[in-house]
């Protein structure tokens, strides 16, 4: 996606025409785009430089303290193209983490496993393409998938409807940075001549929604115990079945590797001539 970086500037409107209040606002740099949505699930704004074209996976850690909880959220932004990179990236989480739990330090494991993706559908044109529907098939089985209908608010009420209907009821949502005082409350905020569109207003956009169903623990457990568990078992399947393993290729690598150096060969035999020497010489001394 290419999204250039601009300066918003809110003025109050010198009348209303349906009562609403103006938002008193400050100017304020800061990007507004679906692409900016991970900024603002935790009610926290992450400062950042102008957001590029994105052609390879990007990974990026946040870590926030909400009253005295703190988080690790990890952001990965994928390229919009083909599906072959997203698997194999979500294949690669679950083989690093099975090898990890496969080893002999199980107490500290880092889980960078995929938890859920967020899929961002087009508001323009009438549902889900063919390419939207084929990537979401694939990609279904190893991973959670929630749909979501970006740039919301530039769909009416009946089209949004509609759009939900034909895209199996996705989320609406609205990004931006702004912050606005409206009822007595700092918002986020975007305005337009006709009015003020609220991210965190039920009435206006599904953010709320999006936010609380991303902290629930469901999409951890299903990723343990339905995705992880799949994987796992196909993995260990391949495996029985003769197929090597990432790390026994590079075990085996490394093993054939030594046999045909005569200089490591010839390092190990003298390592271990010596530990005999010094072996020998512990039973000498103890015997005495």
């Amino acid at each position: 996606m290419n999204v250039s970086s601009r300066t918003i500037r809110l003025k109050p409107s010198s009348g209303s025409d349906n009562g609403k209040e103006s938002p008193k606002q400050e100017p304020e740099p800061g990007y507004v785009g679906f692409a900016n949505l991970p900024n603002q699930v935790h009610r926290k704004s992450v400062k950042r430089d102008r957001i590029h074209q994105t052609v390879e996976i990007e990974t990026n850690t946040v870590e926030i303290e909400e009253k005295g909880i703190r988080l690790r959220l990890t952001v990965v932004d994928t390229p919009g193209f083909a599906d072959a990179v997203i698997t194999n990236y979500v294949d690669e989480q679950y083989e690093a983490y099975l090898q990890d739990e496969s080893g002999l330090n199980r107490r500290h494991i880092v889980d960078n496993r995929v938890h859920c993706c967020l899929y961002f559908v087009c508001p323009h044109g009438h549902g889900l393409k063919p390419i939207d529907i084929a990537f979401m098939k694939i990609l279904h089985t190893k991973v959670n998938i929630v749909p979501v209908i970006a740039k919301a608010d530039c769909l009416t009420k009946f089209e949004m409807q509609r759009l939900k209907r034909k895209a199996s009821i996705p989320f609406a949502v609205i990004g931006s940075n702004s912050v606005a005082e409206i009822r007595g409350k700092q918002v986020r905020v975007r305005q337009y001549p006709w009015g003020v569109a609220e991210v965190e207003n039920p009435d206006h956009c599904d953010f709320i929604m999006l936010r609380n169903i991303t902290h629930m623990q469901d999409l951890k457990d299903v990723t343990q115990e339905v995705h992880y568990e799949n994987y796992r078992a196909e993995r260990l399947s391949r495996t029985e079945q003769g197929a090597p393993s990432p790390r026994r290729s590079i075990e085996n690598m490394k093993r054939k590797s030594t046999a045909h150096d005569p200089s490591k060969l010839r390092r190990m035999q003298e390592m271990l001539a010596q530990m005999q020497k010094e072996m020998a010489k512990q039973k000498a001394a103890g015997a005495e």
